[in-house]
């Protein structure tokens, strides 16, 4: 027992993939974390509303805090959307 068998090389290589993958999930929580903090600074990215296309069916957030049925967007204008 005071001699012990080196790693199999299927043991080293299981190894490296698993340090691979908890540094990339180490990268994409920073990444999260750094988008998730500019949206709170910067507010929620509208360029999607922007680039609609008219007579697209959009829901409304109400301040209750529910979504209301699909509305016609009419218009786009600076801020302000028409349905």
């Amino acid at each position: 027992m005071g001699n012990l068998d080196p790693l199999a090389p299927s043991i080293i290589e299981r190894v490296a993939a698993i340090q691979k993958v908890i540094a990339e999930i180490v990268k994409l929580r920073a990444k999260q974390a750094v988008n998730s903090a500019l949206y709170y600074r910067n507010g929620p990215n509208i360029t999607l509303v922007y680039n609609l296309l008219l007579n697209s069916k959009v829901l409304i957030w109400r301040e209750s805090g529910n979504w209301t049925r699909p509305y016609r967007l009419l218009t786009v204008g600076n801020e302000i959307c028409r349905v």
